[in-house]
């Protein structure tokens, strides 16, 4: 009995020396900068990234198999530690944030039936497309809240809302609604569509009262051509768009809004302003005024901070103020 015991102790240790070898022979060593690498990051491990969370997106950035401006969440100001920490040179990356292509709450549209359902919008759009009349419109069940790891959405009357300064633009609120509603653009895209329905205008107020009715009102006024009528509802062009706000002040519904106001006023210098008059001519807006050899002014009331002049103005002379 005891020759037994003597020689298992004997394989038990012979097994656990072999195991020590193995280990130290195919250990796998860590990048020293890992560490420093994950203090950098938020930490979210959202994995917005494509990545398995925040160590898994390090690792492949020190592998370089992922950019350093990668993580989402993280944003300008993470990408820049990366790439320092990389010594490499840091790519601008682009700010986006996540918005609801719609706003109609309780108040404003129309139920097709009482939703007595688990409080997920996928299982609500199984039953019969869900309760609220417009196919196109927000459940407001919170699936989206659900998954933001930033606390960026919350629900109010039935209607999902999507606070700009909290968002990181992770795009997991896009993933998971089910009507295809939340959309993410850049930050510097200021003015939205608030409404997703297809449908004609006629039968858009029978369900909403705040939906796009086609009108084309904000097509035939925008001064740049950055917003037309695609089946049926408003589309933005970002790269025609000068956020001048016409659209806004015109729309009947209320359905185009500001997504992140920032007011912009023209501002000219008059020390270098040479007089010539191309603001002037350039302005869609009559803002400007002036004559030869005295610098010319800008009305603030008339301004809608388009920036039409800054790129007509051969004296740079011309400059954006935000207005607080």
């Amino acid at each position: 009995m005891l020759s037994e015991i003597i020689s298992l102790a004997g394989i038990g240790l012979l097994a656990s020396l072999g195991l020590g070898i193995a280990a130290k022979k195919f250990a796998v060593e860590e990048d020293p900068r890992l560490e420093k690498m994950l203090e950098i990051l938020p930490g979210a491990n959202c994995g917005a990234c494509g990545f398995a969370g925040c160590a898994a997106f390090a690792r492949a950035v020190l592998q370089e198999t992922a950019p350093p401006n990668g993580c989402v969440a993280g944003g300008e100001s993470t990408a820049l530690k990366v790439a320092k920490l990389l010594g490499k040179k840091a790519e601008k990356t682009e700010r986006r944030v996540a918005y609801v292509a719609c706003h109609g709450d309780r108040s404003v549209t129309r139920q097709r039936f009482i939703y007595q359902g688990i409080d997920n919008c996928r299982a609500a759009v199984n039953i019969g497309g869900g309760s609220k009349a417009c196919a196109f419109g927000c459940l407001g069940l919170g699936s989206c809240q659900k998954v933001c790891p930033f606390g960026a959405i919350s629900i109010e009357d039935d209607l999902a809302k999507i606070d700009p300064e909290v968002c990181v633009g992770c795009g997991l609120c896009v993933e998971e609604c089910p009507r295809d509603i939340i959309h993410l653009v850049p930050a510097a895209s200021t003015v939205q569509v608030l409404c997703s329905s297809q449908n004609v205008g006629k039968a858009v107020k029978e369900f909403c009262d705040v939906g796009c009715i086609g009108c084309r009102r904000c097509e035939k006024s925008c001064p740049f051509n950055a917003i037309n009528i695609v089946n049926n509802v408003a589309v933005v062009d970002p790269a025609k768009c000068r956020r001048c706000g016409i659209c806004v002040e015109i729309c009947p519904q209320n359905t185009i809004q500001f997504f992140l106001p920032i007011v912009r006023k023209a501002s000219i210098n008059s020390e270098i302003c040479i007089s010539c008059g191309r603001c002037e001519k350039a302005c869609p807006f009559n803002a400007i005024t002036g004559e030869r050899g005295v610098p010319y002014r800008v009305s603030a009331e008339r301004c809608k901070g388009c920036g039409v002049c800054v790129e007509a103005c051969k004296a740079d002379a011309i400059i954006m103020l935000e207005e607080s």
